[in-house]
């Protein structure tokens, strides 16, 4: 407690009797992110620190990245960067990356950036690479400074997404020809590594350290969209020559020139990279959309992979991970085959937020109402599709088990669906239509909506007829019971979806 009472004196209150007249402007500049060495020690008066003492507080708050001491050349007195001191405002945006002096790279924190996080990793950054006598431009979430001669750096709060992220801008200073630029005035390939090097570390400690359970993510834009709202890729390491992105991709020859390492990439044959036809960009799902939306989905996955156009079949392939790394992996694999298909991205993943409960994100996603959308749905008369089982289950009400047993599932078929569903209760219902198609190739509307008729559930029976534009004044007639099926078929179809 002892000292807390030292560091908020610094960083959070303002004691009025310390408020002298004479310190004044040493005040002024404190309440700027400087600190002078006699405001330090007027402040800790009370605490009678000796020398050595008073030296060791200075290096424990260094050590924590609450303080970073000014390199300068004249002068006994030092003085420290606090930015902690900094208040809230509002500052421009870095400069778009649309020139060659430019690059940026982000690092996220599980959508979640704490304010003390990006603070404390600034001042470290300062401490590490502040050229001296050079004052770096300090504001709450937005700090610059030179890195030697050449390089300037834009530290700042960027939000992508609706995910607070972590922005690191290197530009290069000397333009030789502003209208012919070329490879020469790029940032240097060496500081771009260090300063990467730096934020690896330096972040990942601050991350694991400081707050526990936040991951550290790193993304680059895409140049699809250089004056726009970009797409953001998921980077781990610069090896890869092509990162997917709607249907050319994002060729990476630049970043793995200045951030990865020195032996250069080879070139990648046109023919890997083109399609014949472009996919616009504006619909592509990037890496920031997903990791959100996976935080966002947790175990209803299955059903919402349905939603996206999935099969049920392809949906189980991830049950193997678990939480968000199965949601992330489903979706990727999911976009993959929507940038085959050529099909709207954005769209359909619009449209399952809306149903799910997401419609505000989904809204600024879509940047407008969701309600607008309109996603084409052909539905086969007689057979069902997995999006039409999906269409079932949200209209069928909790009495599922009778439904299941009017279609011939036996009680104890029944009880084991639940069992293998127990962490996913509300996809059992889905897992027994599953099987229920799998034993059915044929004749898989007149059975349906006379088991929907049997349990009482005719308003569920309406809206499937309706969707499929089905007739079924022949199933009224028909006072048969409902097709009781061979035990082995049930078995089998069951034990062959749990291998899946």
């Amino acid at each position: 407690m002892r000292i807390v009472d030292m560091f908020k004196t610094i960083i959070t209150v303002k004691d009025p009797n310390l408020q002298e007249y004479a310190l004044r402007d040493a005040w002024r500049r404190l309440n700027s992110g400087v600190l002078e060495e006699h405001l330090l020690r007027h402040l800790w008066k009370q605490f009678n620190f000796s020398s050595k003492t008073f030296d060791f507080f200075i290096y424990l708050m260094q050590k924590f990245g609450l303080v970073c001491e000014k390199k300068t050349q004249m002068g006994d007195e030092r003085v420290f960067y606090v930015l902690s001191r900094l208040k809230p405002e509002r500052v421009l945006s870095p400069p778009t990356e649309n020139r060659n002096c430019a690059v940026s790279i982000f690092h996220d924190f599980s959508g979640y950036l704490p304010d003390d996080l990006f603070q404390r990793g600034v001042t470290k950054f300062i401490e590490k690479f502040q050229v001296e006598d050079n004052e770096p431009k300090l504001s709450y979430e937005h700090v610059e400074l030179y890195i030697g001669k050449l390089h300037h750096v834009v530290l700042n709060v960027a939000t992508i997404k609706n995910r607070r992220m972590f922005q690191t801008t290197i530009i290069r200073l000397n333009i030789s020809n502003a209208d012919q630029l070329s490879r020469e005035d790029e940032p240097s390939p060496t500081v771009c590594k260090k300063v990467l090097d730096f934020l690896k570390t330096g972040l990942k400690n601050f991350s694991q350290k400081g707050a526990r359970g936040v991951g550290l993510t790193m993304y680059i834009p895409c140049v699809c969209c250089p004056n726009g709202d970009a797409h953001m890729h998921i980077v781990r390491t610069f090896d890869k020559n092509v990162l997917p992105c709607g249907s050319r991709g994002m060729e990476m020859t630049r970043y793995n020139r200045l951030f990865g390492d020195s032996m250069p990439m080879q070139a990648v044959p046109p023919s890997h990279v083109a399609v014949n036809k472009p996919e616009a960009p504006e619909d592509y799902v990037d890496d920031v959309t997903i990791e959100t939306v996976s935080e966002k989905i947790g175990l209803r996955r299955k059903k919402f992979g349905v939603r996206l156009g999935l099969s049920w079949s392809e949906v189980n392939k991830f049950n193997t991970h678990k939480g968000e790394e199965a949601v992330k992996n489903m979706m990727w694999y999911w976009r993959s085959k929507m940038q085959s298909r050529m099909q709207h991205q954005l769209k359909s993943l619009c449209v399952a937020l809306g149903h799910y409960g997401f419609k505000t994100f989904a809204d600024s996603l879509f940047k407008g109402d969701t309600e607008s959308i309109v996603i084409e749905e052909q539905a086969e008369q007689d057979c069902f599709s997995d999006q039409d089982l999906l269409f079932i289950c949200d209209n069928l009400p909790i009495g599922w088990r009778k439904l299941a047993r009017q279609l011939g599932f036996e009680q104890a078929v029944i009880d084991d669906i639940i069992t293998y569903n127990h962490q996913w209760e509300s996809d059992s219902n889905m897992h027994m239509l599953a099987i229920w198609k799998m034993g059915h190739s044929e004749k898989q509307m007149p059975i349906m909506i006379k088991a929907l008729k049997k349990t009482g559930f005719d308003q569920v029976a309406e809206r499937v007829c309706e969707r499929h534009d089905y007739n079924d004044k022949a199933v009224y007639q028909n006072n048969c019971r409902p097709q009781v099926w061979v035990d082995d078929l049930i078995e089998t179809s069951y034990m062959s979806l749990r291998t899946v």
